[in-house]
Order: structure tokens, then C-alpha cells, then sequence
């Protein structure tokens, strides 16, 4: 009759040789997975908000924005189209020493607008994180959101206000830029669009 020293040996070892198998797996997967990368951000729309802070009591305002980037060679440049077909361009700065985050510094032409942000690493697992905000369900998945976030300083206001911007599907992106940052019908077709954003960037 086995004992129950020899029992628990043998579940203490069946026990070390099944999280030795998940371990193993997740070390699997990770070589046989793609890694992390930086999002391509040049490649299609993206559209978001900044907030605007009042003085006193009052509440601020939310300025929808639509946004595209331009790279030519290693430097990236962003166009942002605002309410009234009004335009921002801005020299933008990428770096990716923080293993975390790829982080953003954005500067408008004229110095007046500096904004500071993150982004996440596609591709790459952030476990922790998710877990610490209750993300039970998928804590293991790789990441895909490639948003940035992060705060706007303008020279007229005092206070840091949010930023955010998301990348939009191409079949939204007119949709988005008549409802949200129009407010009417503005562009007939993206081809209209691209051109008018070239156009603010100093682009053929």
C-alpha cells in the first residue's frame, strides 16, 4: 500500500511537471509568435480628441480632431485637421528605449502646441497590466491597440489637457471627419482628403 509520503512525492512531482509543461508552451509560443513590434503609424487615418480646459467652474470642451502621418525617410511628420477645416502640422519624435511604451513628441510648426504620448507595443504581451485592471478573461493575448494618449500644452493655456487619437477604418474615415470634426459634409472622397492633408503638409 503506497503511503502518504510517497503520495504526496508523486503529486508534488505531477504538480511540478504540469507547470513545467505550461511553461514550457508559453516559451513555445513566444518563439513561434511574431514579436513585438511599433506600430506603422504612417499608414492610414486616425482620429481623436483633445480636451480644452476652462478657467473656473466651467467644463471644458472636446475637440474632435482628425489626424495623418507622414513619413519621409527616418523623420515623422503629422497634419491634424480641426472644426472648420482648420490645420496643424507637427514635427514628431518616436522613441522606443522604454520597454513598455513607445513614447511620442509631437511640436507644432509654430511652437505652440506641444503634446506628450504613449503608445503600446503590438504584439507584445502585457499580463500584468491587465490583470492588475481586471482583465481576467485575456491577460495572455498579445496586445493589439495601438492608440497614443497622452497630454496637449498650449501656450495659451496653463494646464495640460488630454490627448487621444485611434486609428480609424478607411471606410469610416469621411464618415468621422463629417460627423465628428466638421460637423457637415467636407470631402467628397479620401482622394480629396489625402490631397487636402498633403497639401498641409507641404507634400506633392
Amino acid at each position: 500500500m503506497e503511503s502518504k509520503l510517497a503520495k504526496r512525492a508523486r503529486d508534488g512531482l505531477g504538480a511540478i511537471a504540469g507547470l513545467a509543461f505550461i511553461v514550457g508552451m508559453i516559451v513555445l509560443y513566444n518563439i513561434l509568435s511574431p514579436v513585438a513590434t511599433m506600430s506603422q503609424v504612417h499608414l492610414g487615418y486616425w482620429g481623436g480628441y483633445y480636451e480644452i480646459e476652462n478657467f473656473g467652474t466651467l467644463p471644458g470642451s472636446r475637440i474632435w480632431h482628425l489626424c495623418k502621418f507622414f513619413k519621409a525617410e527616418d523623420k515623422l511628420s503629422m497634419v491634424m485637421l480641426s472644426p472648420g477645416k482648420t490645420t496643424d502640422a507637427f514635427s514628431v519624435r518616436r522613441e522606443s528605449r522604454d520597454p513598455s511604451f513607445a513614447h511620442f513628441y509631437f511640436e507644432a510648426k509654430d511652437s505652440t502646441v506641444k503634446i506628450e504620448a504613449r503608445q503600446l507595443y503590438l504584439g507584445k504581451r502585457y499580463a500584468l497590466q491587465r490583470l492588475l485592471v481586471g482583465r481576467f478573461a485575456d491577460f495572455w493575448q498579445r496586445n493589439d491597440d495601438d492608440s497614443i494618449r497622452g497630454s496637449v500644452e498650449m501656450g495659451f493655456e496653463p494646464n495640460a489637457s488630454e490627448f487621444a487619437i485611434e486609428r480609424i477604418d478607411e471606410d469610416r474615415v469621411l464618415e468621422f471627419c463629417d460627423e465628428l470634426v466638421l460637423g457637415e459634409k467636407g470631402f467628397s472622397s479620401l482622394q480629396e482628403l489625402e490631397s487636402f492633408l498633403n497639401e498641409a503638409a507641404a507634400l506633392p
